[in-house]
């Protein structure tokens, strides 16, 4: 039914299997994507004794048949596509294909508990990676995202100082965010320079970018068509010192939970 429904879900099976081979141990992987092209570059990665599933994103909502792992792969931030699949299934570890350039936004998949980050960029090699380690219980991710994780400090935000923050990526005026939130636009002022202070950045312009690095490079080609929810970020991560990533590590990072 699902898939007259969805004339992108397609399964790979692998092309031949030993009878005495019992499919149900097979790795089982649920790919969202709306990108084809990443699905056929996955058939040629992923080895035969993988069974994956891929999804339209627009069926988030509605859970893969038990799978081991999940690939979620978003073009502008994770905050709404974890949201939307946590509330359908809780448990089954999640996968970040993250198509930012932008380190942030990798890092804030990590702090919403994807327990693997896989970049455009990401090699054969470092995707096979990711899914072993996943797949063993442990958390994978690209080294740059590694090296950027010691050179940034995760910064928490509040409720309000969140959607001070979405409207300010969305360019709003103090006068508006006064309207939408209610408040007064002097109490605005009071709250955008607490914000400034507590983020590191100068002026309304140096949060903008902040926001929309969290949220990955589809956020600004989005910009005339969000709306604040989209791009609500419970945190943000600012620079250790405002000099840009260092080159790139040589090894990736990964642990195993105990």
């Amino acid at each position: 039914m699902r898939g007259q429904n969805n004339p992108f879900t397609v399964k790979f099976f692998p092309g031949t299997v030993d009878k005495a081979h019992n499919e149900q141990t097979m790795p089982t992987l649920a790919i969202y994507s709306d990108r084809e092209i990443l699905a056929a570059g996955l058939r040629q990665v992923i080895p035969a004794n993988y069974r994956v599933e891929v999804l339209r994103l627009k069926y988030l909502e509605t859970p893969a048949n038990s799978p081991d792992a999940v690939i979620l792969d978003t073009a502008s931030g994770a905050d709404r596509p974890m949201q939307r699949f946590r509330s359908a299934d809780r448990k089954t570890p999640v996968i970040i294909w993250d198509r930012a350039e932008a380190l942030e936004s990798a890092l804030n998949a990590m702090a919403l508990g994807a327990q693997g980050v896989l970049l455009d960029s990401s090699s054969p090699a470092d995707v096979l990676a990711c899914f072993d380690t996943v797949l063993d219980g442990g958390t994978w991710m690209p080294p740059e995202v590694a090296q950027a994780a010691t050179l940034t400090r995760q910064c928490k935000l509040t409720r309000r100082e969140a959607e001070l923050v979405n409207l300010i990526a969305l360019g709003r005026s103090n006068k508006d965010i006064a309207f939408s939130l209610g408040i007064s636009v002097g109490t605005v002022k009071v709250y955008l320079c607490r914000l400034f202070d507590k983020v590191g950045v100068a002026d309304r312009y140096g949060l903008a970018l902040v926001a929309l690095r969290q949220a990955g490079s589809g956020a600004a080609s989005a910009k005339s068509k969000a709306t604040p929810d989209q791009y609500f970020q419970r945190s943000v991560f600012v620079p250790i010192r405002t000099d840009e990533w260092k080159d790139q590590p040589t090894a990736s990072c990964s642990y195993r939970h105990p």
